[in-house]
């Protein structure tokens, strides 16, 4: 099944993910590969392992460049197919805070005023709260807040 991450914030952050460690997840408990996409301006840029994906539960990010669109239904897990399909967590940084701390990801804001952030992933990233999504809810988000959850 695709690891999956998503963020959608206030002001421009910069992510920085080990592909050493996207890797060892990739060959130890992903055998659909990995990829990324971002965009800037009015371009999107697709990044993936040349391997076709093999069908399962429908998780999926998607984003209009302005929102992101983020629905979980199920996830394999160590005891079998079930909820959660994803987790976020929504954070609040001020000024002094310029580094986000997650396993395999660094997070840098690239502003220097208060900075609203939501992170969407497969797994928790870091030893906080990730709240993890119902089955088959959908979360809309837009300059890191979240305006909907059905």
């Amino acid at each position: 099944m695709c690891e999956l991450l998503g963020v959608s914030s206030l002001h421009s952050v910069t992510l920085e993910m080990s592909f050493q460690s996207l890797m060892h997840r990739a060959k130890i408990a992903n055998p659909d590969g990995w990829g990324a996409v971002f965009y800037e301006q009015n371009d999107a840029y697709v990044f993936r392992e040349p391997r076709p994906a093999t069908l399962g539960p429908a998780n999926f990010l998607y984003s209009d460049s302005r929102r992101l669109y983020a629905f979980a239904s199920k996830r394999c897990h160590s005891d079998g197919l079930h909820p959660p399909g994803l987790y976020y967590n929504t954070r609040h940084c001020d000024q002094q805070q310029h580094s986000i701390p997650c396993v395999g990801l660094r997070i840098q804001t690239v502003s220097v005023v208060a900075q609203a952030l939501t992170l969407i992933a497969s797994v928790p990233l870091s030893d906080e709260t990730w709240v993890p999504f119902e089955e088959n809810q959908l979360l809309v988000i837009e300059k890191g807040e979240i305006l909907n959850m059905k």
